[in-house]
């Protein structure tokens, strides 16, 4: 299993555990996967998605849980809630397109991509910023929650 702390949660194969009173952080890196992972702004993403043929080379991914997804979304993301992972890992592993992540702040794409990489040699692209950057710098109507 794949263990990494961060701030006052424990996750173990994604899977979020609380551990009380932990304050160390211990974080995967972006470079740690042998370039697999990489990341992007929501600037970028936004120039990207306009690239018809870049959209059809990639998976487009939002980890975010449904009732997230259903307060705002990027037109094109496919709905892969982090909670179902065990649902979802393996089909999206076998897939041999580029993976690119989202969520609300990029925290929790950014443990999938490096999973991903790290476990099924997958590349992933994090969006760095998230949804919630991508509605302060995007593109507003997209419905964000606080």
């Amino acid at each position: 299993r794949l263990w990494v702390s961060y701030g006052r949660t424990q996750v173990s194969s994604l899977r979020c555990r609380p551990v009380v009173g932990l304050r160390q952080t211990v974080a995967m890196g972006l470079h740690g996967q042998g370039g697999l992972v990489t990341s992007i702004s929501v600037e970028e993403l936004f120039q990207r998605l306009g690239d018809e043929r870049w959209r059809s080379e990639v998976q487009l991914i939002d980890v975010r849980e449904p009732w997230e997804f259903s307060v705002g979304r990027i037109e094109g993301f496919r709905n892969l809630p982090l909670s179902r992972w065990e649902e979802w890992e393996e089909e999206l592993s076998q897939g041999t397109q580029p993976v690119v992540a989202l969520c609300q702040h990029g925290i929790r794409s950014m443990r999938v991509c490096n999973y991903l990489a790290e476990v099924h040699g997958l590349p992933c692209i994090n969006v760095q910023g998230g949804v919630a950057d991508y509605h302060a710098k995007v593109d507003s109507s997209v419905g964000i929650y606080e």
